[in-house]
């Protein structure tokens, strides 16, 4: 199902996680004129088409992914998500019942281009094909092994 919060909406909220699994998912503009107001973290939840960026996006586009941070103390689930959870307000707040750990909290940023594209004909697409920017299945690349080497380097101040 897919969910379109207002951008103002910033939560908490009591929904499902699915709905707060798709506000964890953000598309905002970027816009460094003077005097505009930058779009918060997470404020737009679906890909905008390329006619909105063309128009809007001055700057590109900045794609924000949170990650659950409610943790049910289970070292892995059957689908490899029913062990986390994202608490009320996806970035922070209450934890739902039975999620009472939680892990750090964690974003990836990418910012596009898409200024680049300014005028030219065609659409934007996430590179498994998906126009929409709909929430699906995290495929991990890495074994657990590479993370933890990966997240000793980067906690190592030596």
């Amino acid at each position: 199902m897919r969910y379109q919060a207002p951008l103002a909406d910033m939560g908490p909220w009591k929904e499902p996680q699915y709905v707060l699994a798709q506000r964890a998912l953000g598309f905002n503009c970027m816009n460094y004129q003077k005097g505009v107001t930058p779009e918060p973290t997470l404020a737009r939840h679906s890909f905008p088409d390329k006619a909105f960026l063309d128009t809007h996006c001055p700057d590109g586009l900045r794609l924000e992914l949170m990650f659950p941070s409610c943790w049910n103390g289970e070292n892995d689930s059957a689908d490899h998500k029913s062990h986390v959870a994202f608490p009320d307000s996806v970035m922070s707040g209450d934890c739902p019942a039975g999620f009472d750990r939680r892990l750090p909290s964690l974003m990836y940023e990418t910012i596009v281009a898409t200024d680049h594209f300014k005028g030219r004909n065609g659409k934007f697409v996430i590179s498994n094909g998906d126009p929409t920017g709909e929430s699906r299945p995290f495929r991990n690349p890495f074994t657990v092994a590479t993370h933890f080497i990966a997240l000793c380097r980067v906690s190592n101040k030596s």
